[in-house]
């Protein structure tokens, strides 16, 4: 392996040296593997590995954003996920710091990779959003009312919202605009790969939306293979207003905290864009959690989760259960 000041003078970048120091445990993970390596998640740690393991074999680096797709460094090739799928090699390393969860159910789901290590790292800044997607499932799954109906996952990924829709009795269409492995199937559960904007439903069509981590990313080119679209976040929320029946309902998580958008990887809502992206629905449950001095998400309220200063890497989540209102027409009707 090259040492530390030969790998500095290769990359010339001194941010790589933090980048190692606070990793160094995904070194040592790393060494104490063999064969084949696989990284998941084009960052400045991918590339310190790349340089730290160059006596073994570097398959490629994973990335989930096109933009990052076909490019080299030190000679190994940035594909995508799908790529991989036919090299895959004997130890993984996630060299993302964001989503690690949802990057990890990703590399679980797919059969291609049942015999391959996964090495997980984890940030060492104070805080990261570990454990995300345990409040949002647990938020879903608590609020999600009995079927029969048909529901939408919108932006399913790699989750079970989907399955958990229609174990609860719903005719459940699963949509995402990459392509997914599923390691189930159920009659009740369609996956289908698309747009929000060109799916084929009927206006006043669902009774139940779950859309779990998913709004944020709309409009922002570069990830998820969304187009640009400045305002596709408060759109697909009108968009799916239509689509919902009156009385009909929307389980919904996202990032807030101070207003903010990190390009290309998701927007955080405050008080200026939260009140947008819900205009139309009514909130009848809310709960916030935010991240304490041990990276545990705590509850919060919600002045406090809207004041919290965001970064790429750690925000306040949100949790809602929104409803479509009654039609005025037939209030008045159920009225008289």
């Amino acid at each position: 392996m090259t040492t530390l000041d030969q790998s500095l003078r290769t990359l010339n970048d001194a941010a790589i040296l933090s980048t190692r120091l606070e990793h160094i445990h995904v070194i040592e993970e790393l060494d104490a593997t063999s064969g084949s390596i696989g990284l998941f998640g084009f960052t400045e740690l991918a590339k310190w590995l790349v340089i730290e393991f160059c006596d073994r074999e570097i398959r490629y680096v994973i990335d989930n954003d096109p933009a990052k797709q076909g490019e080299r460094f030190n000679g190994v090739e940035v594909v995508s996920f799908e790529h991989a799928l036919a090299r895959p090699p004997d130890v993984i390393a996630i060299a993302s710091t964001t989503s690690l969860d949802e990057i990890q159910r990703q590399i679980e789901s797919c059969p291609a990779f049942a015999n391959t290590r996964i090495v997980s790292t984890r940030s060492a800044a104070p805080n990261d959003l570990s454990g995300d997607r345990d409040v949002e499932y647990s938020w879903v799954a608590a609020m999600m009312p009995p079927g029969p109906g048909r529901a939408l996952d919108f932006g399913c990924g790699f989750g079970n919202l989907g399955l958990l829709a229609a174990q609860r009795g719903y005719t459940v269409t699963a949509l995402d605009l990459r392509d997914i492995f599923w390691r189930y199937e159920h009659p009740d559960a369609e996956l289908v790969r698309g747009d929000v904007f060109d799916l084929d439903l009927s206006a006043k069509s669902l009774d139940l939306v779950i859309n779990c981590s998913t709004v944020e990313h709309v409009g922002l080119a570069g990830r998820y293979g969304s187009p640009e679209r400045p305002d596709g976040d408060l759109e697909a929320m009108q968009h799916l207003l239509a689509l919902t029946k009156p009385g009909g309902i929307m389980l919904v998580t996202i990032p807030v905290g101070r207003d903010a958008v990190f390009r290309p990887l998701h927007r955080v809502y405050g008080r200026k864009r939260l009140p947008r992206l819900l205009d139309g629905w009514d909130a009848e449950q809310k709960q916030f959690w935010i991240k304490d001095e041990a990276n545990k998400w705590v509850l919060s309220d919600e002045a406090a989760a809207l004041d919290f200063e965001p970064t790429e890497k750690v925000y306040a989540l949100g949790c809602f259960v929104l409803r479509r209102p009654a039609d005025e027409a037939e209030y008045f009707w159920e009225g008289t």
